[in-house]
């Protein structure tokens, strides 16, 4: 089945989405040690990465947490992940354009902070009576998909409008490792329901509480025209992210 729509959508794509010739600018290749060097895009890969953990955790753990460790029913993860698809296909379009008048950070700083809340929330399925169970988890996985809503659109277009633009293959090819290194960590976290159930929720908001601090010293040490995307009549230009 998989096979069949890849080919589906590359029929869809010849047929109907045709793209403008782009002018690549020529420049240096850049390679991961170069974005290290540069702090502030290094800062959005570790806050993306930081805060980006809830939800591999949440793709991961989320099923181990409400089949095994609540003993709730085993239909539930499935229809979490359909009720999440839905949403965030209705809901999608229009968080991004009410996000529009803010600052880029403070959207992100908003995003990480409702991530926080979910994990807590979601900890707190420990005590919640059988009878609410159900209900209770669609509540909480509704704010996980509100959180990613404000959370990656608004970083995707931070990790393209900060590098010079003679460089920003290199640099978004190295934003990658920022999910990269959550898909890695977020077994790890699942894992720590060995030692207590409350652990990994207790870890993935102390996560997104880091990704704060780092997302509050992004927003004082870039440019306000790419911080506000509406302030900026103009690209920036190629010194922005040289340190």
């Amino acid at each position: 089945m998989d096979a069949g729509t890849f080919v589906v959508a590359a029929v869809l794509l010849a047929a109907f989405v045709s793209t403008a010739q782009v002018d690549r600018p020529t420049g240096a290749a850049v390679g991961p040690l170069t974005v290290l060097r540069d702090r502030r895009y290094l800062a959005l890969i570790a806050a993306v990465c930081l805060v980006g953990l809830a939800v591999d955790f949440a793709l991961v753990g989320m099923p181990f947490f409400v089949v095994d460790v609540l003993d709730g029913p085993a239909w539930l993860p499935g229809a979490l992940l359909a009720a999440g698809t839905l949403l965030s296909s209705v809901y999608g379009v229009k968080v991004v354009d009410a996000l529009g008048g803010y600052r880029r950070t403070q959207s992100l700083r908003a995003g990480a902070l409702i991530y926080v809340v979910w994990a807590g929330l979601t900890g707190l399925m420990l005590w919640v009576p059988a009878g609410w169970l159900v209900p209770y988890a669609f509540a909480t996985w509704a704010l996980l998909v509100a959180g990613t809503k404000v959370f990656f659109p608004v970083s995707g277009a931070l990790s393209e409008a900060l590098p010079p633009r003679e460089s920003r293959a290199g640099y978004m090819a190295t934003y990658q490792y920022a999910f990269t290194t959550a898909q890695v960590l977020a077994p790890a976290v699942v894992a720590l329901f060995a030692i207590a159930a409350w652990l990994p929720w207790a870890v993935v908001a102390a996560s997104a509480l880091a990704g704060i601090l780092v997302l509050g010293w992004l927003g004082r040490a870039i440019p306000a025209a790419v911080d506000r995307p509406t302030a900026a009549a103009t690209p920036p230009p190629s010194s922005v992210m040289q340190n």
